[in-house]
């Protein structure tokens, strides 16, 4: 299955980039003997090249972006953490680019998650890139319970969305979700419901919050052996440190849809059938979720 880029139809302004290469060598405060090594060019080479303002070849700008760990389009635009480029050059590997730290209140498994279906769907290259694009590795997600915001899961959905242009696939993470924390210490304390009813109590109840995020407060306001309705409320706090854009966003409303619907399967029962009635991204209080226990989806 082809991972094609979608379209951009807004201009770009882009930064002249021998001022942003200036502005990474000054943050890093190195020779021009190491930056022109960054580059793969000769010291000679980095200073004619700098002198008479030259293109640099594709070969000298993947290999910055590989050495400094940020995507292409991020140098282009002149779009990335330069605190994170320093810490990450003088061997800290593990602290998370500043706008990804602000109110954390979601589990890193959330991010695994979306990273494991990423390689599963389209191949571990494409998990590589994705972390990349977003100047962080492997080493930041080697705890699954330490602290992330909202913002990373929304901007790497987003990301794959731009280049697979299905609203379906965000829903599929939904479900995966349920698939890898099943043998997990979520999936332990999910094991204890006796059905389905039991199981939307505990994880809605006790076992969101403490394992996966606290960025909406959900209440079940109706809920039988076969019907359900979830509220999600969003913490005004964090609307105001994050930004509508992020807690008001439809692609982590999407992902939250498709969540809900493999719940069952934490218990080894089947997906379920859920229609959402209510979201934040269209103007209302609240997302809501309805949903018929005794339904079936294929899986």
């Amino acid at each position: 299955m082809n991972f094609s880029s979608k379209a951009k139809t807004q201009k770009l302004v882009i930064p002249p980039l021998w001022d942003t290469i200036t502005k990474i060598q000054s943050t890093l405060g190195i020779y021009d003997s190491e930056m022109a090594d960054l580059l793969c060019l000769k010291l000679g080479e980095y200073s004619r090249y700098k002198n008479s303002n030259k293109d640099l070849s594709v070969v000298s700008t993947f290999s910055l972006c590989e050495r400094l760990n940020f995507g292409f389009e991020n140098l282009m635009e002149d779009n990335f953490d330069y605190r994170a480029v320093f810490n990450q050059f003088y061997g800290d590997k593990t602290t998370l680019p500043e706008k990804y730290n602000v109110a954390a209140n979601s589990k890193k498994r959330t991010v695994i998650n979306i990273l494991n279906y990423i390689e599963n769907k389209f191949g571990s290259e494409k998990r590589f890139l994705a972390l990349r694009n977003f100047q962080m590795s492997e080493k930041m997600f080697e705890n699954p319970d330490e602290l992330i915001n909202l913002k990373f899961s929304t901007d790497l959905s987003e990301w794959v969305l731009n280049y697979y242009a299905d609203e379906n696939i965000l829903v599929e993470m939904g479900h995966n979700s349920a698939i890898l924390n099943r043998s997990t210490n979520i999936g332990k304390e999910l094991s204890i419901a006796r059905n389905n009813k039991d199981l939307f109590e505990l994880m809605f109840n006790e076992v969101l919050e403490k394992y996966i995020e606290k960025n909406f407060k959900w209440k079940v306001v109706k809920l039988n052996k076969l019907q359900g309705r979830l509220e999600g409320y969003p913490n005004l706090d964090l609307v105001s440190q994050l930004g509508k854009k992020y807690m008001f966003n439809k692609v982590a409303c999407l992902i939250r849809q498709g969540f809900i619907e493999a719940m069952p399967y934490y218990i080894y029962n089947p997906l379920i059938k859920v229609k959402k009635v209510a979201c934040v991204n269209q103007g209302d209080g609240f997302c809501g979720y309805e949903f018929d226990l005794s339904s079936r989806m294929l899986n």
